[in-house]
């Protein structure tokens, strides 16, 4: 049928052709990102969260290894002193 078709109407139709299926691969990349996205988003919520959990245990873990560290040292400072006035 396309054969008996003038010239300009066969190259208007695979114009046609080429535009709509461009909009088509157009289409199913954006839905394929966004549905990427929205099953990416919780995994990245709850990633952020365990972050921030981890650093709060690394900032309170390094302040009770300077609280022993000092109460190392108070210890030691007092074993010292016994040793003097003695």
């Amino acid at each position: 049928m396309i054969n008996l078709l003038p010239r300009e109407d066969k190259v208007f139709i695979k114009k046609e052709y080429l535009s709509r299926l461009f909009v088509v691969i157009g289409i199913f990349f954006a839905s394929a990102v966004f549905i990427s996205v929205v099953f990416l988003a919780p995994t990245i919520f709850l990633l952020n969260g365990y972050k921030s959990d981890l650093s709060r245990q690394v900032i309170l873990s390094s302040g009770q290894a300077e609280v022993i560290d000092t109460q190392n040292i108070i210890s030691e400072i007092k074993k010292l002193n016994s040793r003097i006035t003695v």
